[in-house]
């Protein structure tokens, strides 16, 4: 299932994109997977009733952390969706972690069905149905330029009476 829901989701109109949102959920899923799993064990270390709250006390904090980071600009237009991803998947791994023993092997499956998920949403994007950003790229390119050439030479709208 997360497999089919990572090609949903990670598919995008050109190939850049795609890569782009792809390579944010496997670095975001990785980092949180080995955060809580990591927090997992610090909170088994502080025992039977210390363990709940060691665990709701690091999944706020580190949700509340990296929600506050979406609010900068330079960081939400970029990797918005690997923080948004980071919160899902480290609350999932700690959480699920309270109830399941498993929780290695939980990160394992989802890892894996993550880079499955990822590789054809690519593969699907690369080969069936490629739309790169060449012409864009380059139309976009070509205005700047022009606008820098008019500007260098004096020739701004300012200047024009």
């Amino acid at each position: 299932m997360w497999a089919v829901l990572t090609v949903v989701v990670v598919f995008e109109y050109s190939v850049g994109a795609t890569l782009g949102k792809g390579v944010n959920r496997v670095v975001a899923t990785t980092l949180a997977g080995l955060l809580g799993v990591g927090e997992h064990r610090i909170a088994i270390l502080s025992g039977e009733k210390g363990e709940p709250i060691v665990l709701g006390l690091f999944v706020f904090l580190l949700a509340a952390i990296f929600t506050y980071l979406r609010f900068f600009p330079k960081l939400k237009a970029r990797y918005d969706y690997g923080l948004m991803v980071f919160i899902l998947t480290f609350s999932l791994v700690s959480v699920s972690g309270c109830r399941v023993d498993k929780v290695i092997n939980m990160a394992k499956k989802r890892m894996s069905t993550l880079l499955i998920g990822t590789s054809a949403a690519a593969i699907m994007c690369f080969l069936i149905c490629p739309v790169l950003a060449g012409r864009d790229l380059r139309d976009l390119t070509a205005i700047n330029l022009e606008k820098l050439g008019n500007f260098l030479e004096g020739k701004t709208s300012a200047t024009k009476q």
